[in-house]
């Protein structure tokens, strides 16, 4: 079988990836601080005709959720699809609002993996005009880069498919890297297996389980993040499964759990920081992403 992404252009879809995060950070005395927050985002996704052997694919950011419940504060929810926000939410409306509608380009080559990003510094400066002060943009903005965004939409998946035929139960590994200015140069290396290859809804689905390990290049020098904190990932791994359209050539769903451990210094301060985190993302059709629309402004009635 030959597991190859495809970007067909003209082809719209839309991809939806909800994280669910649990945090333990203990600051060396008294009690852990726990966090627990679910992230959602959903973007259009359109790719240009090909040039030579580069394809240029836009990614529109068309829906926004963040739910936060923590130990430290009152529990807040925003949704841009949902109902009327309560006054906790409006730090978390204030950085997201901006951010609809807003697109970032990304540059995929021949093998399948991004090799450039542009958009994302001029939807950060956007944002940054108005939250002076907002406590999770401060956390949230230097996560927010071009090469975490195109490691994010593209090679964390692509990342994951053969480089040459497989049968099921071949096995192979991948490796993609991500500059993260708190941490360095991240590092995740999979290791996957084609667990089955089965007929679904008249197509052809492989079902790829995979392993993967979290740590950071030897020798990347992080730089300061909020406050002046820098991060060191002390470990991080987990385990996922991905379900890919043979003939088509896309990803249907990708699934994964992982955990990390960090400690964490700022100037008078250092922590520690336990983390789990379930992912799930799919791609929809324009006809499935109208529906849910349609539906959830039902619920926001």
């Amino acid at each position: 079988h030959t597991l190859k992404a495809k970007f067909e252009s003209g082809k719209v879809c839309y991809f939806e990836q909800i994280e669910k995060i649990d945090q333990s950070i203990n600051m060396g005395q008294g009690e852990p601080m726990n966090m627990k927050m679910e992230n959602l985002y959903c973007l259009k996704q359109n790719a240009e005709p090909p040039k030579g052997d580069k394809t240029s694919i836009s990614f529109t950011y068309d829906r926004f959720g963040m739910s936060v419940d923590s130990s430290m504060m009152p529990p807040m929810k925003y949704d841009s699809e949902g109902k009327n926000q309560e006054d906790e939410a409006e730090m978390l409306e204030s950085i997201f609002k901006p951010m609809l509608g807003e697109t970032i380009k990304v540059e995929v080559g021949a093998a399948g993996r991004a090799s450039s990003a542009s958009g994302m510094k001029a939807i950060v400066e956007k944002v940054e005009k108005d939250v002076a002060g907002n406590m999770f943009w401060m956390q949230m903005k230097d996560g927010l880069t071009d090469d975490s965004f195109k490691m994010q939409m593209i090679d964390r998946q692509t990342g994951l498919l053969p480089d040459k035929a497989v049968k099921v139960g071949d096995h192979w590994t991948s490796s993609i890297r991500e500059e993260n200015s708190p941490i360095g140069t991240m590092v995740i290396d999979y290791k996957c297996t084609l667990k089955s290859v089965e007929k679904e809804g008249g197509r052809k689905i492989a079902t790829i389980d995979y392993d993967m390990k979290i740590s950071v290049a030897e020798g990347s020098t992080p730089t300061s993040g909020p406050g002046g904190m820098k991060i060191k990932v002390e470990s991080g791994g987990g385990k996922g499964a991905a379900r890919f359209d043979v003939d088509a050539g896309v990803f249907v769903t990708v699934d994964s759990d992982n955990t990390m451990d960090m400690s964490m210094e700022a100037p008078n301060m250092k922590m520690t920081m336990k983390q789990k985190m379930n992912t799930k993302s799919r791609w929809l059709s324009e006809k499935e992403r109208d529906e849910q629309r349609k539906a959830n402004k039902e619920k926001a009635k």
